[in-house]
This record gives C-alpha cells, structure tokens and sequence, in this order.
C-alpha cells in the first residue's frame, strides 16, 4: 500500500506459553479510578484558602498607639497593644483614666484616635461611636460614621465626633459630610463645620 492509500494495516502478535493455562496468561482489564472528584476537592481547598488569605487581608486592623487600661473584644475581650492586630467587628473600649487614647490603623489606611472613655464599635465600612470621642481621618475607601442622634457619611474626610451617649457633636476637620440626623435632618457639613444633633427630640 502507499500512504494515500485510505486502507491500514494492523499486526498484532501473541506470545503463548502452552506450558500454562490460557486463562493464566491473560489479565483482566484494569479499572481507571476517576480523578475527576480528588481533583475537585483539591481546588475547593486551594480556594478555601485563598478566601481565607483575601479576607484576613481585608478585615485587620492594627494598633498603632494605646495609653491605659485598653481592650478590644471580638470574641473575648484582649488588652490593646502596639502592634497587635485584630479583625471585624470588634468593639474597643478607652479606659476612663486621664490621658487615656487609642488610635487604629484600618486596612485602607484610614486612622482611628479614640480618647478617654471612648466604646466604639468597627465593622466592615462601619464605625459605630457608643460614647466618648473619637478623631477619624478616611482612607481610600468609603466608611459610614454612626453617633447617637445620626449618621454621617464621611467624603474624603478628617472629623471630629463627640458623644455622651445620647447628644453628638460632630466637627469637620477637612473635606466634607453628609449628616443625617435622627431629629435634625440632613445636612451636608463642609471644613471648619461644627455641629451638635440630638438622639431624641427633646420636650418642654
């Protein structure tokens, strides 16, 4: 044949051994094991642990400064240290000592200063002020502030918010802000603003 030929030729060659048993000189065919679920499995993990690493990134924290008896709870309540980090939510509480401060660097570089008798609440995109006061200086991304009497949606911003637990007074440092307040309205609040919103309107 040539090689356009369309026709093919197959030799094939048996070795015999007439000394044993035909059976005995075959093999049953063996069985492939599918893969195809091992190989599954392998990157489930391997994404698992790529969205363990993508969040760790995303969610901590770090102390960067703490004067006095500081903590931080997430699960259980931790003494603040320099350097020690921490991951969403967690709340932290600046002991009522004088001089007391804690300041937090978040993951999108955005600083956090506390000042004495300060709880605050830090969730992805939220910080919530319960009492005290606290000095925020945005980062790259966007973050609600929540004090009692409003909310404040921070654009680009260094503030200054102040509460006793119920009244707030919040300052703009630099940039701007939109408040809505629980009793007041909203207004937006440029540099050098300085503004005092209530939790409840009050009677009499």
């Amino acid at each position: 044949e040539n090689d356009s030929s369309p026709d093919a030729k197959i030799a094939i060659r048996l070795k015999l051994n007439f000394d044993k048993p035909i059976s005995a000189q075959f093999h049953d065919s063996v069985q492939v094991s599918d893969v195809s679920s091992r190989v599954w499995d392998k990157v489930r993990r391997e994404n698992i642990i790529r969205t363990q690493i993508r969040e760790k990134l995303v969610t901590n924290l770090q102390v960067l400064q703490t004067v006095g008896a500081n903590t931080v709870t997430t699960t259980a309540a931790i003494p603040l240290s320099v350097g020690l980090t921490f991951g969403m939510p967690a709340t932290v509480n600046v002991a009522n000592t004088a001089g007391a401060v804690a300041r937090i660097q978040l993951i999108d570089g955005g600083l956090l200063t506390l000042g004495q008798n300060t709880e605050v609440r830090i969730e992805a995109g939220l910080i919530t002020l319960v009492t005290g006061s606290a000095h925020y200086v945005s980062g790259s991304t966007d973050v609600t502030v929540v004090a009692p009497g409003g909310t404040i949606t921070l654009l680009g911003t260094d503030i200054d918010v102040v509460s006793n637990g119920t009244d707030s007074t919040i300052r703009v440092r630099d940039g701007s802000v939109r408040l809505v307040g629980t009793v007041s309205g909203t207004i937006t609040m440029a540099a050098g603003d300085n503004v005092s919103i209530q939790a409840q309107q009050r009677i009499g």
